[in-house]
């Protein structure tokens, strides 16, 4: 909700299984970084001071070296003239830039995903927000889902013997990553779980 005049827009939601479309590794990043970029134009700087602008076609593992020791991945590209291939070693660049933006933002976020791969179930939400330079506040509000819920029931009489009273309780655990703290909790009745022990009194959040 907008605290002010209407000005939200479209709320974008990620797949719950978000893929980038470039493929990132921690071992040969330059290399795998290469073979996703099939197409994509590139100005290469090398360590001798060179500078060279293509396509990339791929990339080969194959090249032997010319001191006969494991091959080094090559990377192929063609020209600005659009006739020449090029087979360029791995280790002789210095710098290399992506000419094309729209690889860029896919290059961006493939980074985040590979720095929230730990974290599970995350996804982005996008919000398209107008006028947002006048000061105004957006309010968010989300909700999750908890795993499960039981229901203890406990009989209490009274002194005499000669009355009672059923009293009902909800056990909630917490199943998410942080403590809770302010939250507002609905329970929602499907087919509930009978908790094992008849003395639990309150409800109690198992953080």
């Amino acid at each position: 909700s907008e605290k002010g005049s209407s000005g939200l827009g479209n709320i974008s939601y990620e797949s719950s299984r978000p893929q980038a479309l470039v493929q990132l590794s921690s071992s040969n990043p330059l290399v795998d970084l290469c073979q996703s970029l099939k197409g994509t134009r590139l100005r290469i700087i090398f360590k001798a001071g060179d500078c060279l602008e293509g396509t990339v076609l791929g990339v080969e593992n194959t090249i032997p070296r010319k001191d006969g020791n494991n091959p080094v991945p090559h990377v192929t590209l063609l020209t600005e003239d659009g006739a020449t291939l090029q087979s360029i070693d791995v280790t002789t660049i210095e710098k290399t830039t992506i000419l094309d933006a729209n690889v860029r933002h896919d290059v961006q976020h493939a980074l985040e995903l590979f720095r929230s791969e730990k974290k599970r179930d995350m996804q982005r939400l996008t919000i398209f927000y107008h006028d947002i330079g006048n000061g105004k506040e957006l309010l968010v509000k989300y909700g999750l889902k908890v795993g499960e819920w039981k229901s203890s029931y406990r009989v209490v009489f009274s002194d005499d013997s000669s009355d009672f009273s059923l009293e009902g309780f909800a056990i909630i655990t917490n199943t998410q990553e942080e403590d809770w703290s302010d939250v507002d909790l609905t329970l929602v009745v499907g087919a509930p779980l009978l908790a094992s022990s008849a003395t639990t009194s309150g409800v109690s959040a198992n953080t």
